[in-house]
């Protein structure tokens, strides 16, 4: 319980907050623009540095899957933002998998605005075009109560088939660009690709 506006409130542990603004940085835009959501780490790490018990913070992290992104969200914030996070703390939080390539890939989203919609690398991780496509028509063929609620109808409405193909063409509208982009496009653009898709899978962003 805090105090806020002379109210008693239930809030959230400082832990399970800490846990949920690394997740939201990492999973909502995959870092890009992320700043303002990065110093917010820093402020609660910085308010509470004495109560936070990273042990059982990481253990929980890891039981709902989201120990990699915590990791890599406390790093980019040291990294950026000078967040002092314990020393003791980094061997319990860091993951197995994890390399500095990732780090720098993230860094260089944070700071150039550089890199493509999460939809996009996700997709394009896939190995074969086969597979591509496959992950391409996965994400227009949700279910059917995710469409409904996206587009605002009633899951029982009989448009909602409809609105298949309206999925079709938004998803287009707004990724199409970038994928035929990569299809088409030179070595460099391609190897940027692959190093995002490599962070789309560390972070377990779609599976």
């Amino acid at each position: 319980m805090e105090r806020v506006g002379g109210v008693q409130v239930h809030v959230r542990s400082a832990d399970d907050l800490l846990v949920y603004l690394c997740a939201h940085v990492a999973c909502q835009h995959i870092y890009i623009d992320s700043l303002r959501s990065l110093y917010d780490i820093k402020l609660l790490v910085q308010k509470h540095a004495a109560g936070l018990d990273w042990g059982a913070l990481t253990s929980r992290a890891r039981t709902w899957g989201l120990g990699n992104s915590v990791y890599l969200s406390l790093r980019l914030t040291e990294e950026l933002l000078g967040c002092k996070v314990p020393e003791s703390a980094w061997p319990v939080l860091r993951p197995v998998e994890f390399n500095e390539d990732l780090l720098e890939t993230a860094k260089r989203r944070v700071l150039e605005h550089s890199g493509r919609s999460p939809v996009v690398s996700a997709v394009w991780s896939r190995r074969s075009g086969l597979r591509r496509l496959r992950g391409l028509w996965g994400r227009i063929l949700v279910p059917r109560s995710v469409l409904a609620g996206r587009y605002h109808l009633s899951p029982d409405s009989k448009k909602v088939s409809l609105y298949y193909l309206v999925r079709l063409r938004d998803l287009l509208s707004e990724h199409g660009r970038d994928l035929f982009d990569l299809m088409l496009g030179r070595r460099p653009r391609r190897e940027w690709a692959q190093r995002e898709s490599e962070l789309i899978a560390y972070l377990k962003w779609w599976q």
